[in-house]
């Protein structure tokens, strides 16, 4: 046995819910733009986001866990997992991301004219 039916075994039906798959589904959407965000802010991940929105994506990033250590239901558990991830995120928001030598504007060149 596995899921459900190990977590609560004899309790009749063990099916996930439609809400639970929704709010799964919604968890991982949001984990994996979290990840997106971060990757993207760093500099790993070439996107078509602009460095503004990427910016503005990594306090997001940070606010989300950094709000889940204030919320009075979570166990010290959870608090125990949210803190770190708010501090890496805090670093990752406060960063500014470097620019490749590819990315960086070329000067211009200046050839000497011949006559």
């Amino acid at each position: 046995m596995c899921g459900l039916e190990e977590v609560s075994a004899g309790q009749g039906r063990t099916d996930a819910s439609i809400a639970l798959t929704v709010a799964s589904l919604v968890g991982a959407a949001a984990g994996a733009a979290a990840i997106f965000v971060t990757v993207g802010h760093v500099g790993w991940l070439k996107t078509p986001l602009s460095d503004h929105l990427l910016h503005i994506g990594a306090w997001i990033v940070f606010a989300w866990p950094a709000i889940g250590t204030l919320n009075p239901d979570s166990s010290w558990g959870q608090r125990a997992v949210a803190l770190p991830l708010a501090i890496a995120a805090l670093v990752v928001a406060r960063s500014r991301p470097h620019r490749t030598s590819a990315d960086r504007p070329h000067p211009a060149v200046g050839l000497p004219v011949t006559r």
